[in-house]
């Protein structure tokens, strides 16, 4: 049982690192494209949409490989975390 939560503890932690590799590449496609910052102009933003179809089609394809990595990323966390909690 320990070697099956350490097994996933390690797939937790990758998890982890994939999802903060998706959102940086994610950003590394948007931002140089002209991503409107948070607090823009609402305008600015209808135009960056209109105008930049291509790259937010691939950031949004990305996006549920983010959630999917993040939710292992949380699980690995709990199952980690769990036995240490129950101890107390």
């Amino acid at each position: 049982m320990l070697r099956q939560a350490q097994a996933f503890s390690r797939t937790g932690g990758t998890a982890a690192i994939g999802f903060a590799a998706t959102i940086v590449t994610v950003n590394l496609i948007a931002v140089p494209a002209g991503m409107p910052s948070p607090g823009a102009d609402p305008a600015d933003v209808i135009g960056f949409f209109r105008t930049e179809g291509a790259v937010v089609g691939l950031s949004s394809a990305l996006t549920p490989v983010a959630w999917v990595l993040a939710t292992v990323f949380g699980a690995g966390a709990v199952a980690t975390l769990w036995p240490a909690e129950r101890a107390r």
